[in-house]
């Protein structure tokens, strides 16, 4: 959210990037998804099971990311998918050969223009969701596995500026290492700690921005989702969206969650029974994603 300016900004699966002002009365698409035509090498039209159909062309969206450098009134978003389009992307292959490459990261000015392709190829299957060290002049994604796309789980980083792209943290479970799907990511840049969410282990874990004294801080939540940072107050705040059953037991239900910085004091703030009987089902179950934080 950009405060000052009064927009608040979000990536949309299938459009794009869109924003609107704090009353909600005034929708722009800063940058849209654009269509784009099959490779020749795929012999198009390709049939899609997403769509159900032949096409001859593909959206490729699923943006994951989004953040803002306020100071600079740049706005940082991706990956989007690396495959040629996520529906029905397991049947095709990656194309990391220019311009087809996906698991793209862009920055624009606040409305969309000047918009610039930080790098490519920044994931290996699908998309995690970006945090950024205005600080230091870094920015943090994940690259986790899933059924569809599985491949060896990475926190990835690289400069603001789309420069130096590395793997951060492997996370393979080889080698003494713990196996984790990083998918969402917070920095606190003061204390020069980066901290991220894994859905399928339920867990929210914190690392040095030197790669070391990586730790878990929670663990049998209901699928995390998306994590936000008050740092001044000491505190962490996350979605937990209930699609996996920790450890065996039966999920809680839908929740906005915090904690303490160190992993103390875990309290779920809003769950389903914080609304009215009947807002919730069992069919359409409260499942909060997406979370936004303006401190005190």
């Amino acid at each position: 959210m950009d405060s000052d300016g009064g927009w608040i900004y979000w990536s949309e699966f299938w459009t794009g990037i869109h924003r609107t002002t704090l009353d909600g009365l005034s929708t722009q698409t800063t940058v849209p998804t654009r269509r784009m035509p099959i490779h020749d090498s795929w012999f198009p039209p390709v049939y899609l099971p997403g769509l159900d159909r032949d096409t001859p062309e593909l959206l490729r969206a699923d943006i994951q990311g989004i953040d803002i450098d306020p100071v600079n009134k740049r706005l940082y978003f991706g990956p989007d998918h690396p495959f040629e389009s996520p529906l029905g992307s397991k049947y095709l292959n990656p194309n990391s050969d220019l311009p087809f490459a996906g698991a793209r990261i862009w920055s624009s000015n606040l409305d969309g223009s000047l918009r610039v392709k930080l790098l490519s190829n920044s994931v290996d299957g699908f998309p995690g969701s970006l945090g950024l060290d205005l600080t230091n002049r870094k920015m943090y994604w994940g690259s986790p596995t899933s059924g569809g796309y599985p491949h060896a789980n990475r926190l990835m980083r690289a400069d603001l500026s789309g420069t130096n792209m590395e793997t951060f943290l492997l996370l393979d479970g080889s080698e003494g290492r713990p196996w984790l799907d990083p998918r969402d990511v917070a920095v606190d840049e003061a204390a020069g700690r980066v901290y991220f969410t894994s859905a399928y282990t339920n867990s929210i874990w914190r690392v040095k921005a030197d790669g070391t004294d990586l730790r878990q801080l929670l663990r049998r939540l209901d699928t995390p989702q998306n994590i936000v940072l008050d740092v001044a107050d000491g505190k962490m705040y996350f979605a937990e969206v209930s699609h996996n059953v920790p450890d065996g037991t039966q999920p809680r239900g839908g929740a906005v969650s915090r904690a303490n910085l160190n992993g103390s004091g875990y309290e779920r703030l809003v769950t389903g029974s914080s609304f009215p009987a009947g807002t919730f089902t069992a069919d359409f179950p409260f499942a909060p994603n997406g979370i936004a934080l303006v401190p005190r």
